[in-house]
């Protein structure tokens, strides 16, 4: 027995050491075990057979499965329409050909971002996958507001550019590159001063390595050389980026383009000299009147009441006042045109009488400078819907500068004549000519003023000017022609003709009643309406007054007046509208419609017209101008 007890002692001996042992290796695989579930990453193992083996909490929550839906199924029965293809294929990858692989992929079901790594072992594959959301969306972030920060750069015209510590370029915009024809790889290093202007390139390279040596702010003005064979004036401007202990990381700045800024300088330049040359001018015209105007004031003194030279001092200040009222006049319809205040009073105009009157007047100024002055008769259908005092201006500008460039002996004709829907009126000399590059700039303000002092003949360089200006407010077109200096000119203007109306045939019962009219007046100025109504009724005219466009139409329907003249500016309904409706009204077909307005551009005309308007006038209207229209227009009623 005592031998005994030693053998079996030492037969539990290995007994206890292995379970000891099975004991140690459970403790290690809890603590792994343990360990594994504490892990931020997901962790899976994956057996041959595609059964998840084991998941750990991190897994549940970055796939969203619970760990009992998971453990012992297949895998491949879990795929949810073609979601986590990628994953799958890494993992089959492993399985069958032991490679391990690392990426990053977008699982669907979850709506996250995955950085995976596939391991594969004996047993199948282990996966261990964390959460690279935050990361990708950042990265994502950095790449929009790179591309952002690009599409600025470019919309810079000529863009940013970016320069190493030692000043050597390293980036250049596209748009930059674009416009002088270099690559990334040409403008590195200093190759942009290639294309600088010859007398830039030497202080602009200067300047930058000084600015580079100091570290200070770059600003300078140079002009690079476009493919487009111009020299473009650019403003570069930069600063250096520095980092936290002061150093240079790089510099980086912006080319703008200053090309239109130096056009607006040089425009504005232009504009000054052509000021300082129109007051030079203008004292010149203001002098030459006065002076004489005081002579011949000292001589009224001295001579003999109703002597010879009494009576030439007063014709001299005749004279001398008229010119200066002209250039007084000019200077305030160029200002009227140019702020749009100029007003027309627009009726039926025939364009050849009015040529007539113009050449009647002026007869004996050519007649006095020797100038030989003719009239074509004009033909017929020569008549506009324009203003009569203003045409005349037009014809009388045109004959003075005539009657300027023409030596004496010369020959000026005047013409108007009908041009299709167009009427034509012209005036042709034989006189100095034009020089070919002055053709454009004639009609301008002041082109007086870039004549020689020499050859100037008077005046302010405004007739033209207003000639253009009211020709346009009529809707019509100005131009000048000639074949060079010497060759005589020729200035014609066109307007639209009025439209052909036939005679109408007196309406029964309307004989004897010479021009009175039934007038509709409508007019929400309640002073203006009853003003022009009372004046309208002592000229023997039967005058209705209505306030609103609605009103206007039941009365016009109720009436049947034989004109309306009607404000555009009324409430409720516009009298735009008020002359469409009446337009379209069978009951009114010979109606004659006025338009009264404040605005009396040709635009405003032209869109009067549209509506259905006969005629145009500007407020305030004249008395006698709008008499003429009621005395042409048709009784309407029957």
């Amino acid at each position: 027995m005592g031998q005994g007890t030693p053998i079996a002692e030492s037969a539990r001996q290995p007994a206890e050491s292995g379970a000891e042992t099975l004991a140690g290796l459970r403790a290690e695989r809890d603590r792994l075990v343990s360990i594994i579930e504490r892990l931020p990453d997901g962790f899976m193992a994956i057996d041959r057979a595609w059964r998840c083996t084991y998941m750990n909490a991190a897994a549940e929550r970055l796939s969203g499965r619970r760990r009992e839906d998971v453990l012992g199924v297949d895998l491949r029965t879990l795929r949810r329409d073609g979601a986590g293809d990628r994953f799958y294929a890494a993992y089959e990858r492993a399985m069958d050909e032991q490679v391990a692989s690392s990426f990053e992929g977008y699982y669907a079901p979850r709506g996250r971002w995955l950085g995976v790594d596939v391991v594969p072992v004996p047993e199948g594959v282990h996966v261990t996958f964390r959460d690279v959301t935050a990361r990708k969306e950042a990265e994502k972030a950095l790449r929009d507001s790179e591309r952002i920060y690009r599409a600025i750069g470019e919309s810079i015209d000529f863009g940013v550019w970016v320069c190493a510590p030692d000043g050597r370029n390293t980036y250049a915009s596209e748009s930059f590159l674009r416009l002088v024809g270099l690559t990334q790889q040409q403008c590195s290093d200093f190759g942009w001063g290639e294309v600088l202007h010859p007398d830039d390139a030497e202080r602009t390279i200067a300047a930058w390595r000084e600015c580079v040596r100091t570290g200070g702010t770059w600003d300078i003005e140079h002009r690079f050389r476009g493919v487009d064979g111009r020299w473009h004036p650019v403003l570069a401007r930069g600063v250096a980026v520095r980092d936290d202990d002061g150093g240079i990381l790089c510099w980086a700045g912006i080319n703008l383009d200053i090309g239109r800024l130096k056009g607006a300088e040089e425009a504005l330049r232009q504009a000054d000299r052509h000021k300082d040359e129109f007051l030079a001018i203008l004292s010149h015209e203001l002098r030459n009147p006065l002076a004489a105007m005081h002579s011949a004031q000292d001589l009224l003194a001295l001579a003999e009441p109703g002597s010879a030279q009494a009576a030439r001092a007063s014709g001299v200040l005749e004279r001398q006042l008229q010119h200066l009222n002209r250039l007084v006049d000019d200077l305030l319809d160029v200002s009227r045109i140019s702020s749009g205040k100029l007003r027309l009073l627009v009726a039926p105009a025939d364009l050849g009488a009015i040529a007539r009157r113009a050449v009647e007047d002026l007869r004996p100024l050519f007649h006095r400078l020797g100038l030989s002055l003719e009239l074509r008769e004009p033909g017929p259908g020569c008549t506009v819907e324009g203003d009569a005092v203003r045409l005349g201006q037009v014809f009388g500008n045109l004959l003075f500068n005539a009657s300027k460039f023409t030596d004496p002996g010369g020959h000026v004709l005047v013409s108007v004549e009908r041009e299709g829907d167009q009427v034509c009126g012209r005036v042709r000399d034989d006189g100095a000519g034009i020089a070919p590059e002055m053709l454009g700039r004639l009609f301008r303000p002041f082109a007086q003023a870039e004549r020689t002092l020499e050859r100037s003949s008077g005046g302010l360089g405004l007739g033209l000017a207003l000639v253009k200006g009211i020709v346009e407010l009529h809707g019509g077109t100005a131009e000048a022609r000639s074949a060079g200096p010497g060759a005589g000119a020729e200035f014609l203007f066109r307007l639209p003709a009025s439209p052909e109306r036939s005679a109408a045939a007196p309406a029964p019962g309307s004989q004897g009643r010479g021009s009175r009219r039934r007038v509709l007046l409508i007019e929400d100025n309640e002073d203006a309406g009853e003003t022009l109504r009372e004046l309208l009724e002592l000229q023997g005219h039967e005058v209705h007054l209505e306030r609103h466009g609605r009103a206007g139409l039941e009365a016009a329907r109720r009436l049947r007046p034989d004109v309306v003249v009607c404000d555009l500016g009324l409430p409720g309904i516009d009298g735009y509208e008020v002359a469409r409706r009446l337009r379209a009204d069978a009951a009114l077909p010979r109606v004659t419609l006025v338009a009264l307005t404040g605005y009396a551009s040709h635009g405003d005309v032209a869109e009067a017209r549209a509506a259905g308007f006969d005629h145009h006038l500007a407020k305030p209207p004249e008395l006698a101008a709008l008499e003429r229209l009621l005395a042409a227009s048709p009784v309407a009623r029957p």
